[in-house]
């Protein structure tokens, strides 16, 4: 079975906590699968592939956090995990194990989003990400076109906020960067819809940044509004890392 883009699992016995770090998570545009214990997240694997594992390492009494990691990782060697604990401690026992990295609780959600960042920009341009660029300035469209495909991302394009949805619900995309001022519906209106037919980061672009637009556009999904024009190498930045501003 191939390993999904994007995905994660994440597998803590707290609610609350599995709640919290699943909304974090899919706020920064990756496909979440939650698991309260060892056997409902073996459950939810046997189905499909990640190509993340986000554990607690206290998981009642059936398995451990490490114990789950070892069968995951024997199944797909790939994966990259993740263990979490209150107790210091443990720490060395998920060293001994040999299993992944550790992060200590309670965790903040700048923890998390340094552990996605850290991930995709491992992964990202091996993966070849493409990216739907949405512009009606054809100048405009062509540089970032050419800007990121010398990066190494695969390209697709559209003129319109109706072009991308239609292009969205007939493909798969890593991230949408997509102008505001658009013919028709605006880019920020589309982003409900967009969000409806992708987990894809959308990334919004405008010439008229205000705290309004930022507020509303990240309220409605967006992973972040960048000022126009756009430096190439930060929006390089910016794709890899699918920063969201709410966070920081």
């Amino acid at each position: 079975m191939p390993m999904k883009q994007n995905r994660i699992l994440i597998v803590d016995d707290d609610p609350a906590i599995l709640r919290l770090l699943s909304l974090c998570v899919n706020r920064r545009g990756w496909e979440v699968y939650a698991a309260k214990n060892g056997p409902e997240a073996l459950r939810i694997f046997e189905r499909d592939r990640f190509n993340l594992l986000l554990s607690d390492v206290h998981l009642g009494a059936e398995m451990d956090g490490i114990e789950v990691a070892k069968m995951l990782l024997n199944i797909e060697p790939r994966l990259t995990v993740v263990m979490m604990s209150g107790m210091p401690s443990t720490a060395d026992r998920v060293k001994a194990a040999g299993v992944g990295s550790f992060l200590a609780k309670p965790l903040s959600l700048g923890k998390v989003a340094g552990l996605l960042e850290s991930h995709r920009a491992h992964h990202f341009h091996d993966a070849r990400q493409r990216i739907l660029i949405v512009e009606d300035d054809g100048v405009q469209l062509g540089e970032y076109s050419r800007g990121l495909q010398e990066r190494g991302y695969r390209i697709a394009q559209a003129q319109s906020a109706e072009e991308a949805i239609d292009l969205v619900a007939r493909g798969q995309f890593d991230a949408i960067l997509s102008d505001n001022v658009l013919p028709g519906m605006t880019g920020l209106r589309a982003i409900p819809e967009l969000r409806r037919r992708s987990q894809a980061p959308i990334l919004l672009m405008t010439n008229y940044p205000s705290p309004d637009l930022e507020r509303d556009a990240l309220l409605l999904g967006a992973a972040a509004v960048l000022k126009k024009p756009l430096d190439l190498e930060r929006l390089d930045l910016e794709l890899s890392r699918s920063r969201v501003s709410w966070i920081n």
